[in-house]
């Protein structure tokens, strides 16, 4: 083990150690709950050090829990039962027939040949295909797929590596886009909403949830509203011309497009199985859980199916699917030991008589700045502190289903760093550099925060999310 591992170790114990013989000292009033804290403080460590694989602190939250004698076996079977784990997978599931078929390629080269008349248009086509892809498949399989059709459009443009505003501007609006679509529905991102939706859950007893539809509702119209200032922000900073020397005729897309040939049966059972998803849970016939698994199954299904289950299986990311579920457990131990309580105590003070917008706005921005610091621990990050801010907006007498809604659609979107796993996804193509996502990156995570906030305020009353309880 290297120094840097044996360091995140030696930290994670230290914390472990500190919060377990200092509970009293810091204010915690149940017994046992400093060995709490400092458990899930420990997994936390391990998460935003990037050392480990975030299973290792995943498992090391829910194994412990039960060593130390912090949960009956039992509860942690029933909490993992409940969990988004089976959802995730069922969404992730479904979302791999975008990369097993032509269906994303299609779609790309269809809105290039339609308004790929310039550098800046042909980044705006990219942004809409990027984004409308990612709302039903993974964040990261609509990255890969995109980036590869992108970087043979940037060499046939001459874009030179480094230096093209065209090319830096695309290979990081691709990662970000996909965030934009991701959280157009729980099942565009379902590794981080899913995760949100089940702390929130949890953290209420059960008591407030957001509903597939409550989400699409918001968050369609926020995926929207966001496209044109993300777009002009990104093509601005980066200086992406509207004419270019060397120009990319229609001809050549209408080629590629053609080139794939008619669409095939494959395709369409794909189109079929995510309408048919989507519709249902939109329609509240099925409920999300079992929604996703169907239409999972129907996707890997012989005959039927859109893809092998072997290769559908191989996309699956556990790492993040282990995360969701030891969410519940999370909201449990802060719940069943005051912890959750203890963070907010003087926090609750200071946002005591806050109005709605204000409180949703505050909340909001605090999780949109500690995820992008800790860029690849956000599934865990969106997990305790949603276990830690539901009691509270309830305490104040606020519905923290709204309250919590913008900060959970943040939750998934980090965009500063470029290490942030989605985002350095297309680095190694060579057109940014670690420092080029930074600035454009603040700018716009504020003001999707605001843009996400005002949006969820005023159309989230309209799907029978209320204020107050």
């Amino acid at each position: 083990m290297d120094k840097k591992r044996t360091l995140s170790v030696v930290l994670a114990a230290a914390v472990f150690l500190i919060c377990s013989f200092s509970g009293p000292a810091l204010g915690l009033d149940v017994p046992r709950a400093g060995t709490a804290l400092g458990l899930v403080l420990a997994g936390v460590v391990l998460w935003v050090t990037n050392q480990f694989d975030l299973v290792v602190g995943s498992l090391l939250i829910g194994i412990g829990a039960i060593v130390l004698g912090l949960i009956p076996v039992s509860d942690f079977q029933t909490k993992f039962g409940t969990s988004s784990f089976l959802t995730m997978f069922g969404m992730m599931t479904v979302s791999q027939g975008a990369t097993h078929t032509n269906i994303t390629r299609r779609l790309a080269f269809f809105f290039l040949y339609k308004f790929g008349r310039s550098p800046a248009l042909i980044l705006l086509a990219v942004c809409i295909v990027t984004g409308i892809v990612s709302a039903f498949c993974s964040n990261l399989a609509t990255t890969v797929v995109m980036s590869s059709i992108c970087i043979g459009i940037l060499i046939e443009l001459n874009e030179e590596k480094g230096k093209s505003g065209l090319g830096k501007a695309m290979m990081l609006c691709i990662p970000i886009f996909s965030m934009v679509g991701g959280m157009a529905l729980i099942s565009g991102s379902p590794s981080m909403n899913t995760v949100g939706v089940t702390s929130l859950e949890e953290a209420t007893g059960g008591a407030c949830t957001i509903t597939y539809g409550q989400w699409a509702a918001v968050g369609i119209i926020c995926a929207l509203a966001l496209t044109i200032p993300t777009w002009f922000i990104y093509k601005t900073y980066f200086k992406v011309p509207h004419k270019s020397e060397k120009v990319i005729e229609p001809e050549y897309f209408k080629e590629k497009l053609i080139a794939l040939g008619p669409m095939a049966g494959s395709e369409m059972r794909w189109i079929i199985t995510v309408a048919l998803m989507v519709g249902t849970m939109v329609a509240g016939v099925l409920t999300t859980p079992v929604a996703s698994l169907l239409f999972g199954f129907i996707t890997i299904c012989p005959i039927i199916g859109t893809v092998k289950c072997s290769e559908a299986m191989k996309g699956l990311p556990l790492n993040v699917l282990m995360v969701s579920g030891m969410a519940p457990i999370i909201a449990l131990l802060f719940n069943e030991y005051g912890i959750g309580d203890w963070i907010t105590r003087d926090l609750a003070a200071h946002l005591e008589g806050m109005p709605v917008f204000v409180l949703m706005l505050v909340l909001a921005l605090f999780l949109t700045v500690v995820n992008n610091v800790f860029a690849n621990a956000t599934a865990g990050i969106i997990a305790v502190c949603v276990a830690a801010f539901a009691p509270m907006v309830m305490a104040m007498g606020y519905n923290p289903s709204i309250i919590l809604l913008p900060a959970i659609f943040m939750g998934a979107c980090t965009v500063v760093l470029g290490v942030q796993i989605n985002v350095v996804l297309t680095y190694d193509y060579g057109y940014w550099e670690m420092k080029d996502p930074v600035i454009p990156g603040c700018i716009i995570s504020v003001l999707w925060t605001v843009i996400i906030c005002i949006i969820a305020y005023f159309v989230g009353p309209l799907v029978g999310m209320s204020y107050y309880l």
